[in-house]
């Protein structure tokens, strides 16, 4: 049998204090929780924020680069095109400076035909007009003995020539082919012409001009692809610059 509680037992209060004080310790631990809580929330969100100020930064950094890129290309592509327009006006300018060159050269021929005898043991050297040439390509063109094609380009020779050899003053034709700087095209055309006049010496015989064609080509300097290939096409270079006599005169 059960004895009923004394009312003057102290066991009672005591209990009834010692579960306030955990109630109490709870309520602390729950504040202390939730302002922890709060603080990692705090963290988490100074975190985030960092962490979108850092992405706007670097997507600002990007967008300047890019564009810096982008202002970069438009520079060097402007300063290509203006290379290009400077390197085109350039080359326009060298040709034009190269042509007059060439004609002053050729007109340095046709005054200067002595030239070419001090230089090929020639003596009685004469400048055979274009326009006497043209009337002899012209007349040997009706004959049958050279065709149009031939006759207009014996007519594009830049200067003929007519002299003796000093040694036994035999004739020679010669078909000079000026150029600042002789190339490989000079030569071609020297040999070519030069085989045509010779054709009209030998073949049609026209009056007050016989010999033997030599094509000859004039310039201050020669390429040295052109130079190789004098032997071949049986063509002599005359340098008009310093008057060097040359070992080779026609045979």
């Amino acid at each position: 049998m059960n004895t009923p509680a004394n009312p003057t037992d102290e066991s009672g209060p005591m209990a009834i204090a010692e579960i306030r004080a955990l109630l109490e310790q709870t309520a602390e631990l729950s504040a202390e929780n939730a302002r922890a809580i709060a603080e990692m929330r705090a963290g988490q969100e100074r975190t985030e924020k960092a962490v979108a100020e850092n992405a706007r930064a670097i997507a600002e950094m990007h967008a300047a680069n890019v564009e810096r890129d982008a202002r970069h290309d438009k520079e060097m592509a402007e300063i290509r095109e203006a290379i290009a327009r400077l390197t085109a006006a350039q080359d326009r300018t060298n040709q034009d400076v190269s042509t007059l060159k060439g004609w002053g050269l050729e007109l340095y021929c046709e005054r200067n035909p002595e030239i070419f005898a001090e230089a090929l043991g020639l003596v009685d050297e004469e400048l055979i007009p274009k326009r006497e040439l043209r009337r002899i390509a012209s007349e040997a063109t009706l004959a049958g003995v050279i065709t149009p094609d031939q006759r207009r380009n014996l007519s594009r020779a830049d200067v003929f020539i007519y002299a003796r050899r000093e040694s036994d003053h035999q004739p020679f034709c010669l078909v000079v082919e000026a150029s600042y700087r002789v190339g490989d095209e000079d030569v071609y055309r020297a040999a070519d012409r030069a085989e045509i006049l010779g054709i009209i010496l030998q073949k049609y015989q026209p009056r007050n001009l016989n010999g033997q064609a030599v094509p000859i080509v004039a310039g201050t300097d020669i390429e040295v692809s052109a130079d190789s290939k004098l032997k071949y096409f049986g063509v002599t270079y005359v340098p008009v610059q310093n008057g060097n006599q040359l070992t080779n005169p026609p045979e």
